[in-house]
């Protein structure tokens, strides 16, 4: 789900410094759009090696709220900008850019369960043990 979100960010980066922003809009706004609701319902989870202490799972949960709704803001940003009538190029690059590099806002995640419990490895999921925070999540 987030690679199909992902891949619709580098399509839209694509076609703006290949300078074919105005023909693809209709199309690129509606990815843009598609992304949006899928991060939307998105669930990021991340296993963590607890032991007995739990003191940092509201933190945790907390930043990968924030993290979320980073991403949904950006998005709705970049919606608005692709649906403008002169779209700024150069917010929209900065934008994905963003995106891109914060792998959608999740590094900040990611380095915090480091923080907190070393053992915390991998990209999305890093099976330790049986602790599980759900994030990104209702």
């Amino acid at each position: 789900m987030i690679t199909s979100v992902i891949k619709n960010l580098l399509y839209i980066e694509r076609s703006v410094k290949q300078g074919t922003l105005k023909e693809n809009q209709p199309m690129l706004v509606l990815l843009a759009t598609e992304s949006h609701e899928e991060v939307t319902g998105a669930t990021f989870q991340i296993e963590v090696n607890t032991g007995r202490y739990r003191l940092h799972h509201e933190v945790l949960k907390n930043v990968g709220k924030q993290g979320k709704y980073k991403t949904l803001s950006a998005l709705e940003e970049l919606i608005y900008l692709l649906g403008s009538k002169k779209p700024n190029e150069a917010r929209i690059l900065v934008l994905i850019e963003r995106l891109l590099t914060t792998d959608l806002n999740t590094n900040e995640l990611r380095d915090k369960a480091r923080n907190y419990y070393p053992n915390t490895t991998g990209k999305y999921k890093a099976i330790i043990k049986s602790e599980m925070l759900r994030m990104w999540g209702k």
